[in-house]
C-alpha cells in the first residue's frame, strides 16, 4: 500500500515538472503585446530608412562627361575669347534667344535685324563642330541665360572631322545633355545639316544623321526639329544656286532671307511659351 502512495507521489512530481516546462517554453515563444509592437515598429522604420530608389523622368539625359578638346580643336580660342571681352564691356541681357553653331550661323550677319524684336543673340564661331559646342557653352552660352537656345551645327563634323553620322547624333545628344543640366527650363531648337553645292557628296550622310536627330527631337517636348533643306533644295531635288555665295557653301542674302522665314515662326511661337 505505501509502495502504491509512492509511485502516485512521484508520477505526479513528473507531471508538474512537465507542466512547468511548457509554460516556460510558451512564454518565450509567444512575444508580449508590447514586444509585438516594438517589432512592428522597426519593420517600419526599416522600410523609412531604406526607401526603393527615385526613378528619374525618361525625358531627362544624364549629364555627359566633360568634352575634353584636342589640340587642333582650339583654333576658335580667340574668337571665344572676343565673345567674352564684348560680354565684359557691354554685357547682353538675360533671358534672350541664343543662335549658336557654326559658319552658317556665324555669317549670319542679319540675324538681330531678322528676328527683331525678338532678342535675338548671335553666339556662332568659326566653322565649329558639335564637340565645340559642347566645349564652349561654359563661356558663350550659359552666363546669357537663355530662354531659349537655336542650334546649327553637325554639318563639319562629318565634312571635316570625318566623323560618321552616328558619331554626331551621339554628340549632339551630349549637347543636348549638357543643356539639359545647366539650363533645365530652356528648350532647344535643331536647325537640320544643311544640302550644299560644294558638299553634295556629303548629303547622304546629313540625311542620316537628320533623320536620327529628328526622331530624337521628336520624342522630347523640350527639343525641336527644324527642316532647313525644304527650302534649300529645288523641284529637282538639288540645292539651289542662287541660295550661295562663290564657295557654293555659305549663302547669301537670299538664303538667309529664306531661312528667316522658315526659322522666324518657330523661334517665335516657342519664345512665346
Amino acid at each position: 500500500m505505501l509502495f502504491g502512495k509512492i509511485r502516485l507521489l512521484g508520477a505526479g512530481l513528473i507531471l508538474s515538472a512537465v507542466f512547468l516546462t511548457h509554460c516556460t517554453d510558451s512564454n518565450a515563444q509567444e512575444p508580449s503585446g508590447q514586444d509585438q509592437l516594438t517589432s512592428v515598429a522597426e519593420e517600419v522604420i526599416d522600410k523609412n530608412v531604406d526607401p526603393a530608389p527615385a526613378v528619374e523622368p525618361v525625358d531627362t539625359p544624364s549629364r555627359p562627361n566633360p568634352v575634353v578638346l584636342e589640340d587642333w580643336e582650339h583654333q576658335y580660342e580667340r574668337e571665344i575669347e572676343i565673345f567674352e571681352e564684348n560680354e565684359a564691356e557691354n554685357p547682353s541681357s538675360k533671358g534672350g534667344i541664343v543662335f549658336t553653331g557654326s559658319s552658317s550661323i556665324r555669317m549670319w550677319k542679319t540675324l538681330e535685324e531678322d528676328m527683331a524684336p525678338l532678342p535675338a543673340i548671335n553666339r556662332g564661331f568659326g566653322g565649329s563642330t558639335l564637340r565645340q559646342c559642347n566645349a564652349y557653352a561654359e563661356r558663350i552660352i550659359f552666363p546669357l541665360e537663355p530662354s531659349l537656345l537655336v542650334v546649327y551645327c553637325g554639318e563639319n563634323d562629318i565634312a571635316m572631322a570625318s566623323q560618321t553620322a552616328e558619331e554626331t547624333v551621339e554628340d549632339f545628344e551630349d549637347f543636348v545633355a549638357l543643356c539639359r543640366d545647366r539650363l533645365p527650363q530652356t528648350p532647344i531648337i535643331y536647325l537640320s545639316m544643311k544640302p550644299s553645292i560644294s558638299r553634295w557628296n556629303y548629303w547622304s550622310q546629313y540625311e542620316e544623321g537628320n533623320k536620327a536627330i529628328q526622331k530624337i527631337c521628336e520624342g522630347a517636348p523640350y527639343l525641336d526639329y527644324i527642316d532647313v533643306g525644304r527650302v534649300m533644295l529645288g523641284e529637282d531635288e538639288q540645292p539651289r544656286p542662287e541660295i550661295f555665295i562663290k564657295d557654293k557653301l555659305h549663302m547669301n542674302e537670299i538664303g538667309y532671307q529664306d531661312w528667316t522665314n522658315l526659322i522666324r515662326p518657330a523661334v517665335e511661337a516657342r519664345y512665346e511659351q
